[in-house]
């Protein structure tokens, strides 16, 4: 309890509250007055600067909540961020369809159209029309010219996963009919290869460079006008010839991608 004294009080030898004075202010009681805020607020400040220096724990989780991707409104502060995701190879793009006019072996008779398409980005399937005109078949006794057409179904792997661009190799299989300039004759064509080569696709425009190699196997035989004339030989009219030859594949195409 704290008892307020006038100023001749406090000089007054005899009181019996004695005290000393000092600077012209009396410090036994006044002191436990004004100790008690100072040292609440010297305490107060002390707590103060040791939080602000204190450093987090390792395993303090309310930077999380207050500040991490689990405080309210997160994506919102850090959408102006430029970090892009690295897309995958399944997230890509790729060729699906192309088709090309291949005039490799227009000097001997033969002109093609391929067209080819990639459901999956390793793996095309191969359509690719010949139109035959004067092909002299190798192997066989005598000349025959056909004019005739020839289809070659197959199919591509494309190893770089890019749909029908890039590398590419595989098998295919060739059958075909034609028949002899002469009207004396007509056959058939069949046989198995495998090419390989390489698409190079510039927007909608593609190149492709390739060769290969198969075995085909084409038969001639007579043709009913000549079986049934009389004043042939029994055995030139029932004769059919047979060759089986090396069949190369070259590819020099020019068309459009998609």
């Amino acid at each position: 309890m704290i008892v307020s004294r006038t100023p001749a009080e406090l000089l007054d030898p005899t009181n019996r509250f004695p005290g000393k004075l000092t600077r012209g202010c009396y410090t036994g009681q006044v002191r436990i007055s004004f100790g008690a805020p100072l040292l609440t607020a010297f305490i107060l400040f002390l707590s103060v600067s040791a939080s602000a220096t204190e450093p987090s724990h390792p395993l303090d989780l309310r930077r999380l909540f207050f500040d991490g991707v689990l405080s309210p409104g997160y994506p919102a502060r850090h959408s102006t961020s430029t970090a892009r995701p690295i897309p995958l190879a399944s997230e890509e793009s790729f060729t699906v369809l192309s088709i090309l006019v291949n005039p490799a072996f227009f000097p001997l008779g033969v002109w093609s159209v391929r067209a080819e398409l990639a459901p999956l980005r390793y793996i095309s399937g191969l359509a690719e029309y010949s139109r035959i005109q004067n092909f002299d078949v190798p192997g066989l006794k005598g000349k025959s010219h056909l004019d005739g057409n020839a289809l070659d179904l197959g199919f591509h792997v494309w190893p770089q996963g890019k749909g029908v661009h890039g590398v590419y190799l595989g098998p295919r299989y060739s059958f075909g009919s034609g028949e002899d300039r002469t009207g004396y004759g007509e056959g058939d064509l069949s046989g198995w290869g495998a090419d390989l080569g390489y698409q190079w696709v510039a927007g909608l425009f593609s190149f492709n460079l390739g060769a290969g190699l198969g075995q085909a196997t084409a038969r001639i035989r007579p043709t009913e006008a000549l079986r049934t004339r009389e004043d042939i030989p029994e055995s030139l009219r029932q004769t059919e010839a047979r060759a089986t030859f090396l069949r190369p594949y070259l590819t020099v195409g020019l068309g459009l991608s998609f």
